[in-house]
């Protein structure tokens, strides 16, 4: 291995922290440490090691074996656990109109069909475009981070009085990003911000025009309903459009589309929080080195 060192840095003596590290330099002809790494590691993944280059002066080299890159998941795996997510969807938007419709069923067609698709296809959908740009990001950036896998319910309690009526909890990815050997901190960042921004986006976009579709008019409620608070961003779009009194009213029965963007938008800005293991932190550790 030192000898492979050699072909691309200029080794020194050995480094502390790791069984196999050194203090490098760069060759005279080259000046750009990152595509010696880019060629180091070219070279070592035919052996199952990686090399990891820490900015430092002089620089130190540590090479450490690969990680493991298989999905936790098969593909069928992956499809059920999003059929059943859809499943989830599907009766969270439907209780949820049994409650702006009075003397209807969970169950009853109507019901389900306006939740299939102003709810639940609006919200998979969403993730499942997360879920792509963020591999595809990773992809362009020589990184195969996996799908992204939805955790959801139908709702807390009961369908008439959910503490959680968003049917969504939490996302995480079939790779574990912390053993995945990104060649920069720029790339960490890229990939992690990818999935809670699109979120965040299209959530928003959804509440805005959720808010709109909600008619002033009082629906035939079955109970006393429970008022959605919109984003800041969409409550402030929506601002210059509906009167501040008329949004506070149709909160009170919001639209299923709506319903659903105010759920996404929420978990994409809870996954920017720093909390370990969760695309915050990661961020956080792009931006400190």
């Amino acid at each position: 291995i030192g000898r492979i060192i050699d072909r691309y840095f200029i080794r020194h003596d050995e480094a502390a922290g790791a069984e196999l590290a050194w203090h490098v330099g760069v060759h005279a002809d080259q000046n750009d440490a990152h595509q010696c790494l880019l060629g180091l590691n070219k070279r070592l993944s035919h052996l199952s090691w990686v090399a990891i280059l820490q900015e430092s002066d002089p620089y130190v080299v540590i090479i450490l074996p690969e990680p493991p890159m298989q999905n936790a998941l098969t593909f069928g795996q992956q499809f059920l656990a999003w059929g059943a997510f859809f499943l989830f969807t599907i009766l969270a938007g439907s209780s949820w109109l049994v409650v702006q419709r009075s003397g209807t069923l969970m169950l009853d067609s109507t019901n389900l069909l306006d939740s299939v698709i102003w709810f639940a296809a609006p919200l998979t959908g969403s993730l499942l475009m997360a879920s792509e740009l963020r591999r595809m990001v990773g992809s362009n950036r020589g990184l195969e981070v996996g799908p992204l896998m939805p955790i959801g319910i139908p709702f807390l309690l009961t369908p008439s009085a959910p503490i959680w009526p968003f049917a969504i909890i939490a996302s995480m990815g079939m790779r574990r990003e912390d053993l995945l050997p990104f060649k920069q901190r720029a790339h960490l960042a890229a990939v992690s911000l990818t999935a809670p921004i699109t979120m965040i986006v299209l959530g928003t976009a959804m509440s805005v025009a959720g808010l709109l579709m909600t008619p002033t008019s009082v629906p035939s409620l079955s109970s006393i309903p429970a008022s959605i608070s919109l984003n800041p961003i969409a409550n402030l779009v929506v601002s210059f459009l509906v009167p501040a009194d008329e949004i506070a009213l149709r909160s009170n029965w919001l639209h299923p589309l709506g319903l659903a963007g105010v759920g996404l938008s929420i978990l994409g800005w809870v996954l920017l929080l720093p909390f370990p293991r969760m695309p915050g932190d990661r961020i956080l550790h792009a931006l400190l080195g």
